[in-house]
């Protein structure tokens, strides 16, 4: 079963300069493979900041293995983050985030 979806944002606040405002997408898409629990997926995020005039792209690709009919699962997700320019912290520099998550639904 796929599962797309998409949206554009934009963010004006009156004239004031913040890091919020600017304008970018987001992207995803994921499958549940047939016959049970598996679901791969992939996910793209970009953000321009008017304020500083950078630009930071965020993908994601991992996937879910799905228990227990939706009540339980675990994450495997690699996130890659990239700014257009790199900035003086780590935070604001270009770096990747491996991570793995279960969750339960009680």
């Amino acid at each position: 079963m796929p599962n797309i979806n998409a949206a554009y944002y934009s963010r004006d606040v009156d004239d004031k300069t913040s890091s919020s405002q600017g304008n970018g997408y987001h992207v995803a898409a994921g499958y549940l493979l047939p016959g049970g629990g598996i679901m791969p997926y992939a996910r793209l995020t970009a953000w321009n900041t008017e304020a500083t005039g950078s630009d930071k792209t965020v993908m994601n690709l991992g996937f879910n293995y799905i228990m227990e009919g939706h009540k339980a699962k675990i994450v495997f997700d690699w996130e890659n983050i990239d700014f257009e320019t790199d900035g003086a912290t780590k935070a604001t520099k270009d770096h990747s985030i491996i991570t793995m998550q279960w969750q339960l639904d009680f």
